[in-house]
Parts: C-alpha cells; sequence; structure tokens
C-alpha cells in the first residue's frame, strides 16, 4: 500500500476556501485540488471522476470530499490509485454543521456559497433558466422564501452577487457567517480517518484519536441543535469528559477576560474551583500541562482570538495520553468557542427582537391611539357643528313658536269672550217674545252647528297650546343640548337629563315599542349635562335600533351607597350632609341581543355590525369615552335573542369630575 503524498479534492465551487486553508499551512503534509461542480446536472460518473483523477496522478493517494455530487460512485473507481470517497448529506455541510442547514432548509432558505454567486448566470442557465427572468421568479416564488449566504469570508463580493442574485428572482436576502473551522476540521478528520487505515505505527492512540473525532462530530452537532449558553456549557463538558475518560471537566467563563463563573462536572479534588479561577486570571497562553499533576491540563475555549472561557480537565484515565487529548481539545475547542458564540449571539439578538417588538408594539399603539382620537375629533368637530347648525335651526324656530302660543293665548281668551256674547245674545232672543226671530236663530245656529264649534274650538285652541308648548319645551332642551362650552361643568339631576333625552327620541321610539322609566332618589351631580346627554342619547339610539315590534325600553336609575357626614360650610347645595357612592343608570332593551364574539369589541372606534353608509361605530366609543372622562364605568351584558342592557355608575363624588375638567367637547 502506498505511503505518498495525500490530495483533497472537493467541489470546485469551494476552491477559494480550499485555497484560505492551504494558505494558512495548518496542513504542510496535504495537497488540494477540485472536481469539476455538478450543481443542476446529473452527479459525477465512474468515468467522469477517472478524468479528474488522472489530471493527479502525481498524488498516491486522493480523498473527495462532497455531497450529491458525488451520489454514484464507487469507493474505488481507479484500482491504480487509492481514493477515498466521503459524502456528505449535502455539499453545504462542508462549512456549516448538519443541524443548522437542515434548519436553514426547513425555514425555506435557498442556500448559496460564495463560489456558487461568482457565476449565479451560468448557474442559473444550467437549471434551465437563461433569459427566462420571470420564470425564474415563478419557480424560486414556489420553493424558496428567501436567499441565505453561507458566508465563509473568502469571496470580496459575495454579498453584492448575492443581493443582485435575490433581486432578480424577487426574494428577500439575508447572510450568516460560517467561516471555515468546519471545513478544515472536516478536512483533518478525513486525513486522520485514511491514516488510521492505511498506516500501522501508533495504533492504540491513533485508533483512539479517529474514533475521539468522530464522536466529537457527533457531540457538536448535538451541542449545536441549543440556543441557551449554560445548556451548551453542559453539553460541551459532558463531550469533553467523555473524549478523555475523565473524573472531571470545569469550565470558567469569562467576561470581558476577567472570569465571573465556573461550572463543573464530575469529580474534583478540594480547592480546585479557587484554583481554576486563579488560573484562568493569569492565563496568558493557549494551554498549561501542570507538571505536578500528570492526570490534569487546561485551555482556552476561543473564537477568533476571544477568549471565550477556560476548560480544566482533571483526573484523565490515560495520563500518558495527555498531550494527545490535548491537541484534540484544543481541534475541537475553537468550534465550541464558536457555537458558544453564536448561543451569546442569539441571546443578543433575541434581546434586541423582543426590544424591537416591544418598541414595534408601542408605535403600532400610539398610531392606533393617534388615529382613534384623530377620528373622534373630528367626529367631535362634527357633532359641535351639527349642535350649532341645530341651535341655529331651534332659535329661528323659536320665535315664531313664541307669537303661535301668544296668539292661542289671546285666541282661547278671545274665544271665551264670543261664547259669552252667544249665551247672552241666546237669553235675550229667549226674552224678546218673538217667535219668528227666536226660531230663525235656531234654525241658523242649528245648520251651522254653532254649539260643536264653540265647544270643539276651545278644545282644539288647548290642544294646539299643549303641543306648542311641547315643541317650545323640546327646542329648549335642543338648545341646551347643543350649548357649546369647554368646561361646561354644573351640579345637575340626572332624572331630569334622562327625561330630557327621552323626550328628543320619543319619536324614534314609537314606531317600534315604549319607553318604560323607573327613576329613584338620587342626588345632584357635578358633571358635564350636555355630554352626559349625548351619550345617554347614544344608548338609547342603539337600544331603538335593536328593537322589534312591541318592544319595551326601560330607563331605571338608583343610588348604590348612602350618606356620609359633611362638614364643609361652602357646600354648594346646602346641604348639611353629602351624598356619596354610584349613581346607577341602566338602558335594558328586549330586542335582539350582541353576539358574544362582539362584545368585546362594541367599544372599540368605528365597530359597526350595520350596513355600510348606516353608522359610524362611534355612538359606543364615544359614549364610553364620555362616562370614563366622569370617573365612572360603562358595562354591557347581552342575551342573544332576548336583549341587552348598558350600566352606567357615575361616582357622586364631586372630585371624580376633576380630571375632565379640562376635556373637549363631544
Amino acid at each position: 500500500m502506498s505511503t505518498g503524498r495525500l490530495s483533497v479534492m472537493v467541489c470546485e465551487l469551494f476552491k477559494d476556501e480550499i485555497k484560505a486553508i492551504a494558505a494558512s499551512g495548518d496542513f504542510p503534509e496535504l495537497e488540494f485540488s477540485t472536481y469539476v461542480n455538478r450543481c443542476g446536472r446529473p452527479p459525477l460518473t465512474v468515468a467522469e471522476l477517472r478524468g479528474t483523477l488522472g489530471s493527479t496522478a502525481e498524488y498516491d493517494r486522493v480523498i473527495l470530499l462532497g455531497g450529491c455530487c458525488l451520489a454514484e460512485l464507487e469507493s474505488q473507481p481507479n484500482p491504480s490509485m487509492e481514493c477515498r470517497i466521503i459524502r456528505l448529506d449535502s455539499c453545504f455541510s462542508l462549512v456549516a454543521g448538519s443541524f443548522s442547514v437542515n434548519r436553514y432548509l426547513r425555514e425555506g432558505a435557498y442556500l448559496v456559497t460564495p463560489g456558487w454567486l461568482q457565476n449565479w448566470q451560468d448557474q442559473l442557465a444550467l437549471l434551465g433558466f437563461e433569459g427566462k427572468k420571470e420564470l425564474a421568479g415563478e419557480f424560486f416564488a414556489e420553493s424558496a422564501a428567501s436567499v441565505l449566504l453561507l458566508d465563509t469570508g473568502t469571496g470580496d463580493n459575495s454579498h453584492e452577487a448575492g443581493a443582485e442574485f435575490a433581486a432578480y428572482i424577487d426574494r428577500p436576502f439575508a447572510a450568516v457567517p460560517v467561516g471555515l473551522d468546519l471545513l478544515r476540521l472536516r478536512i483533518e478528520n478525513a486525513a486522520t480517518l485514511w491514516q488510521a487505515e492505511t498506516f500501522s505505527q501508533s495504533g492504540e492512540m491513533l485508533q483512539r484519536t479517529c474514533a475521539d473525532y468522530a464522536m466529537t462530530f457527533d457531540l457538536l452537532d448535538l451541542i449545536a441543535q441549543s440556543y441557551e449558553e449554560e445548556e451548551i456549557i453542559k453539553r460541551i463538558l459532558t463531550m469533553f469528559q467523555a473524549l478523555f475518560a475523565a473524573t472531571g471537566v470545569a469550565f470558567a467563563s469569562l467576561t470581558d477576560g476577567v472570569p465571573d463563573k465556573v461550572t463543573m462536572q464530575g469529580e474534583f479534588p478540594k480547592g480546585a474551583h479557587q484554583e481554576l479561577l486563579a488560573q484562568a486570571a493569569g492565563m496568558n497562553s493557549d494551554y498549561i500541562l501542570p507538571e505536578e499533576m500528570q492526570g490534569r491540563f487546561l485551555f482556552k475555549v476561543v473564537n477568533r482570538g476571544q477568549t471565550m472561557g477556560i476548560v480544566m480537565v482533571d483526573g484523565l484515565t490515560l495520563p500518558r495520553y495527555r498531550e494527545q487529548y490535548l491537541n484534540l481539545a484544543l481541534s475541537t475547542g475553537e468550534l465550541s468557542g464558536i457555537i458558544l458564540k453564536n448561543a451569546r449571539i442569539f441571546l443578543e439578538l433575541n434581546v434586541l427582537t423582543r426590544e424591537m417588538s416591544r418598541q414595534r408594539d408601542e408605535l403600532q399603539k400610539a398610531y392606533s391611539d393617534l388615529r382613534d382620537v384623530k377620528a373622534l375629533a373630528f367626529q367631535q368637530e362634527k357633532l359641535t357643528s351639527v349642535g350649532q347648525l341645530a341651535a341655529g335651526v331651534a332659535h329661528e324656530i323659536n320665535n315664531p313658536l313664541g307669537f303661535i302660543i301668544s296668539n292661542l293665548g289671546t285666541l282661547e281668551k278671545y274665544l271665551s269672550r264670543i261664547m259669552e256674547f252667544v249665551k247672552v245674545q241666546t237669553e235675550c232672543l229667549a226674552e224678546s217674545g218673538i217667535p219668528r226671530l227666536q226660531e230663525r236663530a235656531a234654525e241658523s245656529s242649528r245648520q251651522l252647528k254653532i254649539r260643536h264649534i264653540l265647544q270643539d274650538t276651545g278644545q282644539l285652541i288647548t290642544e294646539s297650546a299643549a303641543g306648542a308648548e311641547r315643541v317650545h319645551k323640546i327646542i329648549r332642551y335642543l338648545i341646551q343640548f347643543a350649548a357649546v362650552a369647554e368646561n361646561d361643568l354644573s351640579r345637575v339631576d340626572i332624572n331630569d337629563c334622562l327625561e330630557k333625552t327621552i323626550l328628543m327620541v320619543q319619536n324614534r321610539v314609537a314606531p317600534l315599542g315604549r319607553i318604560s322609566r323607573i327613576y329613584g332618589a338620587i342626588p345632584l351631580l357635578l358633571c358635564s349635562p350636555r355630554q352626559l346627554s349625548q351619550m345617554f342619547m347614544n344608548l338609547l339610539i342603539n337600544a331603538t335600533q335593536a328593537l322589534a315590534d312591541n318592544g319595551v325600553i326601560t330607563v331605571s336609575s338608583r343610588l348604590e351607597s348612602g350618606t356620609e357626614p359633611e362638614n364643609d360650610m361652602n357646600d354648594v347645595t346646602g346641604n348639611s350632609r353629602r351624598e356619596s357612592g354610584t349613581i346607577c343608570v341602566t338602558i335594558a332593551d328586549t330586542g335582539c341581543g350582541i353576539p358574544p364574539e362582539n362584545l368585546s369589541r362594541i367599544f372599540e372606534p368605528f365597530f359597526t355590525t350595520r350596513e355600510v353608509g348606516m353608522g359610524t361605530g362611534l355612538g359606543l366609543s364615544l359614549s364610553y369615552d364620555i362616562v370614563k372622562r366622569h370617573g365612572g364605568e360603562l358595562t354591557v351584558k347581552s342575551i342573544l335573542g332576548s336583549g341587552s342592557t348598558f350600566t352606567v355608575r357615575l361616582p357622586v363624588d364631586e372630585g371624580s369630575a376633576a380630571p375632565w375638567m379640562g376635556g373637549a367637547g363631544v
């Protein structure tokens, strides 16, 4: 069996990565070359591989590393040359762990490497998309959620090319740094495995080293599946304890170069904890081999020159192999450092993501609040304008209505006098003794129905006066309701406020049912009458819209607590005892009820179940806002098909209205 030079071959898409590893000088005994890229084409055949191997005849042994490109090759395609094929799940596993690659693929990423991006147009042509941008976009839209670059750090313009390719297929682009550590470790493992099979010197240790490397790959892949730093440290300790058959393994974490926490696994002699902290604080070299303790060694876990922590391995079962164990530890320690660094980055990203999510939620809430306030302000301005218009119209109606009421009163007096005159005239005719005149007057009275007219005219004047007075009262309430004032607080009787509001909506209720009133004895309330009237009107209109024929709306009020002593001599009510507690007003209807899924949303601005153009969805929202401004609460209970009950609770304590006093009117 030949013992000459060894060549490692990878796909030509990784030629820059191989050049970088070769230039590092880490593998002086190896030569590196590439085979033809097979992406988008059938895998390498034995004949094609023989042609490729023919150009490397100066090497006695060849190792082929790759993925699907090597699917159809036999283990020994060229009998004249020793050749080993190491096939991975995919070529991406050369530079990234299988767990990570599978996770990226599950998330829908289309993975690319710097080498692939150098000629991405040619790669698309191999896939049949040359000059077919629209078709390529449709294909990748179905098969890929994003384009993800596994950045090995070798391409000068990888990010620009990746962004250009992603834009061409209309997919988002991202990059994740992977470096060359895993590829370097795979090459080292492949070379070691080859040497273990072809050389017999140091057989026991070499075979153990190969087994250790195989175990290391499995354990590192398991470690990489976690993103919690504490869990990763525990798994790293478990890995090293299994690799070195040690009684104890400890890890000292470093923050800004200072040891701050020690995690220990297994058995240690007394004082090992403090000893590890002391040595970690002053450790300048990459490792320590204590002369007085042959079963112990310490080494750094690093990532790109940054020390992530110090590992202490104690109680080696085979201390004579301590240096060989150390070599294995240093080889795997840097990859452990990468995993630890990724965990810390992941934690920082999680913190940043949560903070960004919190800020985004705050911005969305602020935007939503601003939109609602703007809409409410617009609606309030609209209602104010309508109120001013209504007040103006009411004033215009009120003037001629005053004439009508006054004239009706005068007409009633005139009628009374006419009736008195007719009575006297009738008596005079009766006393005259002239039958002809008496009969003529009686006949004329019967034909003209004078008696009926006189009786009916009085009743008509009375009814007209009552109707005019009612109109006058409504106009007066309307003017009061529409009055615009920034701070219109006053002490009012809520029952009176309810009655005035009912009077204004009575005509809307009458065709569908009736309003029942149950007023309790309640104290005066310091509030904005106009605001509360608006709120009660919204609730009454809402109840009216839910009614069917012969429906009933029940309006009730009560005080939910008693009185308490009041020693304030300046009480504007003039009472020696001040009412306290809560005024409770309920407006219940026998209508259709509210579906359970809508109950939690009925107070949201613009939420409505009515048809488009039939309502703004602001009535209940405005009502809720008015009650809140008065320090109260507005709740609702509803049974589908039976009706709904809205309950308004307003605190009697005048201090509850103070926060509202500067609020805008509705």
